[in-house]
């Protein structure tokens, strides 16, 4: 967990009352058998599945009220492929959204909230556009923006002040920003290192390809003389849709991927690390954005990083250790040692890992067959 705002603007928020947080703890702490069958993890899930759209129904209670339901909306998109197997999630789709709108049906519609937003023009919103892309991202970006406002005013409500740190990190771009305008600049210190990072940051991989390649989870260890700080990069992976336990593949929406960065160390399980040294971090951030192949990317690892075999792991361990002694001096008392598990996993092919789902693609073809007569 970490405290304070971490990254750009979510695409969701959930918004906990004590209700929702005691279910929480029971359902997923309390009462969680971590030696039961699958019966009781699946039910856990299910029953988690509800708890977060109660925590979001929360949230769009502060929204303005003909915000609500375009905002729910895009939480569920269907995706526009043909396959059967896209045609049952899809149907998937649509009975979850039917299943929200009954169980949620954004009581009291009408009703206002007191906080302060800027209009919403539906008419605008709504406008037929003969570019469904770009008509797309406008919806997108104006969702956005009252998720931001909000994010901000309860910021200012709760009075974060240095809680809200890494703001500067992951400054809110436009969805179309692209990164073939990012220019690198020569970096001589951490402060400059900051601001050159904070360019490659909430870019979606639609404009900015090298996201694609990159970890999950990387840790940067930033060496200024005497001095060091580590930073962490995570690369958000966006779905169409959550409507379903699995599928994965079918609801990746790579093209809305994008990467954000924290000053300090988040999650434990790495996919890679680079030590750098000051001086060659102008180089290092240049050519993360430069990465279009696996060749590149392979190429980046070489030269900067730390893998574990082959050219370039010589100084693992010896960097290893550096890390966590980094680490402990930064942070002493969240301080434990990685682990490196998935390390070196890559997804410098565009693939999350094995994505193809036996479930889906093991269908006999009469149970197809039902899939299909439930589509019509």
């Amino acid at each position: 967990v970490l405290q304070g705002s971490v990254g750009a603007t979510p695409k969701t928020i959930f918004v906990l009352d004590y209700s929702v947080l005691e279910r929480l703890v029971y359902t997923l702490v309390t009462g969680f058998d971590v030696y039961s069958d699958m019966s009781h993890q699946v039910q856990t899930r299910i029953y988690m599945s509800y708890l977060k759209m109660e925590a979001e129904e929360n949230f769009l209670s502060f929204l303005p009220s003909d915000v609500r339901k375009p905002m729910r909306k895009s939480w569920y998109t269907k995706i526009k492929r043909t396959s059967t197997d896209k045609k049952l999630l899809n149907l998937i789709v649509r009975r979850r959204k039917a299943k929200i709108a009954k169980r949620f049906p954004l009581l009291i519609p009408k009703h206002p909230t007191q906080m302060k937003f800027p209009l919403f023009d539906s008419q605008a919103f709504y406008a037929e556009s003969e570019d469904d892309s770009n008509k797309s991202l406008e919806q997108e970006q104006t969702l956005r923006n009252y998720r931001t406002a909000f994010v901000e005013k309860v910021e200012e409500s709760l009075n974060l002040g240095d809680k809200a740190y890494n703001d500067n990190l992951n400054p809110v771009k436009p969805v179309d920003a692209k990164s073939d305008s990012v220019r690198i600049n020569e970096i001589d210190d951490i402060e400059s290192f900051e601001k050159e990072l904070a360019k490659t940051t909430d870019l979606r991989a639609l404009n900015a390809p090298w996201v694609l390649k990159m970890p999950s989870l990387s840790y940067i260890l930033l060496r200024d003389g005497s001095q060091s700080q580590i930073y962490t990069l995570i690369r958000n992976k966006e779905h169409f849709n959550i409507a379903w336990i699995s599928g994965e593949d079918g609801r990746r929406n790579h093209a809305a991927d994008t990467m954000i960065a924290y000053r300090g160390v988040g999650g434990s399980y790495p996919n890679h690390f680079f030590v750098i040294d000051v001086d060659k971090a102008q180089d290092f951030l240049a050519q993360m954005i430069e990465v279009q192949s696996a060749e590149d990317y392979d190429k980046w690892i070489v030269k900067f990083g730390n893998p574990r075999s082959g050219p370039g792991s010589a100084s693992f361990w010896q960097n290893s250790d550096e890390l966590h002694a980094s680490f402990k001096e930064l942070n002493p008392i969240e301080y434990g040692a990685f682990d490196y598990n998935r390390y070196g996993i890559s997804y410098k092919h565009n693939k999350d890992g094995n994505e193809k789902d036996p479930f889906y693609n093991g269908l006999p073809k009469p149970l197809k067959k039902v899939f299909e007569v439930l589509e019509k």
